[in-house]
């Protein structure tokens, strides 16, 4: 054999052993701590959560609704869900007057009594005149829908033999039905 071949044969079994190699799994990367990033990956992190934090914040003060989820399970005290609610609204009422909602749920008039308390217990401890704030158990705020329109789409007729069978109401239409907001007023 000559040379030549002998180094062919040998570099190919060098390439086809290094293609036959079991691949490495990465390294798990450790999370990186704020020191550890430079200056524009510290301040691009502020920035998304400054805009993350401030849209929590107006949806918690724009519902001000607390939830039986907001409680522990069947207690009257806040979860973590409830404090951080809690703390959002605080900030919001001790300067502005306003409702909070308390959902009952299906909670016992006493332990629904003991929760509102607490709620506001909670926002006199953070600094908050609760004579400026009122509370209520009721419908949270936003645009919601008409009634009447509500009383349209129940009426629809399901499609025919489509039945999902959880009891829901089926959001597709034939062509004897169309969108509630494209029927004329009856």
């Amino acid at each position: 054999m000559t040379a030549l071949k002998i180094l062919s044969i040998a570099a190919l079994l060098g390439i086809l052993g290094g293609c036959a190699a079991e691949p490495k799994e990465p390294e798990p990367k450790e999370p990186v701590a704020d020191a550890e990033l430079d200056v524009s990956a510290r301040t691009d992190k502020s920035l998304v959560n400054a805009v993350h934090d401030q849209a929590v914040y107006n949806a918690i003060v724009t519902q001000h609704t607390f939830f039986p989820y907001h409680f522990i399970s069947n207690g009257d005290a806040l979860n973590e869900l409830g404090q951080r609610d809690l703390g959002a609204l605080a900030d919001y009422y001790r300067q502005h007057p306003g409702d909070v909602i308390v959902r009952r749920g299906d909670a016992t008039d006493e332990l629904y009594d003991a929760r509102v308390r607490h709620v506001l217990q909670g926002l006199q401890q953070a600094g908050v005149e609760t004579d400026r704030v009122k509370v209520a158990d009721a419908l949270p705020p936003g645009a919601g829908m008409p009634g009447d329109r509500v009383v349209k789409i129940l009426n629809l007729k399901p499609i025919k033999g489509y039945d999902a069978g959880d009891g829901s109401i089926n959001a597709q239409v034939n062509d004897e039905q169309r969108s509630v907001k494209d029927r004329p007023a009856e």
